[in-house]
């Protein structure tokens, strides 16, 4: 049987060279074109770049999100492949580390959502890490295309949350973190979410 990161390194091992290449550069050029009013001839020039791009990085996320196995409901016992350790979590973090920051400054809601589903399987790789990476697309580029006004990324943050203040609360033992997970709820609760209110008042009882 092969070993399940040794089959992900050998799917994706090109992956970060061809999103760096194709993806992060031509997304930021063509995006800086289109803000604002832009001129006929700019919008036919740049756009289609700009979705090509924007292809691509949907794409790559989606190999990521399914070939690490983050698809699969947690209670799938029946199909194995993926990643079944912490110790394989926390090599895949450090293996693609590039390319899910590269991903990350994606703001279209499809791709935020998937990455946050992958980030989410992969925190007992690094809790640490992936609160800060987590909360730090949520602050910033999702923050910027309304990602907060979106109900998945409500419940995909209400449950993220809850299972972090469950199983590795110690890590907001460190004040910054702490107002960072305030930032992060008050966002989502400024967007209209009573559960993210909700759980923004309950927050110094649960952090005790």
């Amino acid at each position: 049987m092969v070993e399940p990161l040794s089959r992900h390194r050998s799917i994706y091992a090109s992956v970060p060279q061809r999103y760096d290449s194709a993806g992060s550069g031509a997304l930021v050029d063509a995006r800086s074109h289109l803000l604002g009013t832009p001129s006929d001839s700019a919008v036919a020039t740049w756009r289609p770049l700009y979705e090509a791009a924007d292809r691509l990085i949907d794409r790559i996320c989606n190999q990521l999100y399914f070939g690490s196995g983050a698809f699969r409901s947690q209670g799938d016992a029946e199909s194995r492949p993926g990643l079944q350790t912490a110790s394989d979590k926390q090599r895949f973090l450090a293996d693609y580390a590039t390319t899910l920051d590269a991903i990350a400054i994606h703001p279209q809601a499809r791709t935020v959502h998937n990455l946050f589903a992958l980030l989410s399987y992969l925190v007992e790789g690094d809790p640490t890490g992936v609160f800060e990476r987590i909360s730090k697309i949520l602050l910033g580029p999702a923050a910027a295309d309304g990602y907060q006004f979106e109900a998945l990324g409500l419940d995909s943050l209400v449950k993220l949350v809850r299972r972090y203040l469950a199983d590795h609360k110690d890590i907001f033992e460190d004040a910054g973190r702490r107002r960072t997970l305030v930032r992060v709820l008050e966002a989502f609760s400024s967007a209209g979410w009573p559960e993210a209110l909700k759980l923004l008042f309950e927050l110094p009882d649960l952090l005790r």
